[in-house]
């Protein structure tokens, strides 16, 4: 059995625009977020994207793309129509897919392949795989997380003796900040099964006042589950966050 990565990508963010072809040292964040996904053990990394112009880089590059509609509400919804629409020897094979966005280039790949390895164990059908991360003492120390509304965290289960499976079970995501918490890094990885299940949800109520397509998930009965990592990897969400990220790298 194969594992695939699908990197969605478009340009039109409403917080950053035309992030995607973004420079930092002689690379786009595309370029980055794709090199970073090589370094897994996955089998295939594949971008998809509405854009003609991700295209076109795509096509310079020699990386793996394939386009998708323009009527994707989530980058979700983009990767269930990228493995519905797969032909050829090799979409047989798959059985676990990551959605790994754009915007997550130092994103640690052993995560990933943690992600891979969780969700091809389990085999559950409804179960989606993330990373969440515990800062060390409470949100207030590690400068103000908690109050920044593109770091979402989220309430997790750490179980016990009587319902060992629910040990990791994510609860509730929100931007605001919760008591006792985690910091999520928006990663996630499931089976075909689930991702087709996936692509067919429509956004509830509170998925849309939090603006997180997987309390949508929680609400219509899909069990997700945090993979603890030992750091934070931030998102890039602004320019201002693309120009901390041109710091670390320039």
């Amino acid at each position: 059995m194969s594992a695939i990565i699908i990197i969605p990508a478009r340009m039109d963010s409403n917080r950053f625009p035309g992030k995607p072809l973004a420079m930092a040292a002689g690379k786009p964040l595309l370029e980055w977020t794709w090199l970073q996904a090589k370094k897994t053990k996955a089998d295939y990394v594949w971008i998809t994207t509405p854009d003609r112009e991700i295209g076109r880089f795509c096509q310079t590059k020699g990386i793996l793309w394939r386009p998708s509609s323009k009527d994707c509400p989530t980058g979700t919804h983009r990767c269930a129509e990228f493995m519905d629409q797969l032909t050829g020897p090799m979409a047989p094979s798959i059985d676990v897919i990551v959605n790994w966005q754009v915007d997550s280039p130092l994103v640690n790949p052993l995560w990933v392949d943690k992600l891979i390895k969780f969700v091809r164990d389990r085999r559950d059908r409804d179960l989606v795989g993330t990373l969440v991360h515990q800062p060390g003492g409470s949100w207030g120390r590690i400068g103000g997380l908690d109050e920044d509304k593109n770091v979402v965290k989220v309430a997790i289960s750490k179980g016990d003796t009587i319902h060992p499976k629910d040990q990791n079970r994510c609860y509730w995501f929100s931007r605001a900040s919760m008591f006792g918490s985690m910091a999520h890094i928006g990663i996630y990885c499931c089976n075909r099964f689930t991702l087709g299940d996936l692509g067919w949800l429509t956004p509830t109520r509170l998925s849309k006042v939090e603006s997180l397509e997987q309390l949508a998930w929680i609400e219509r009965g899909v069990s997700v589950f945090g993979i603890e990592v030992d750091e934070f990897s931030k998102s890039i969400d602004s320019p201002e966050d693309w120009e901390e990220f041109k710091r670390v790298v320039e």
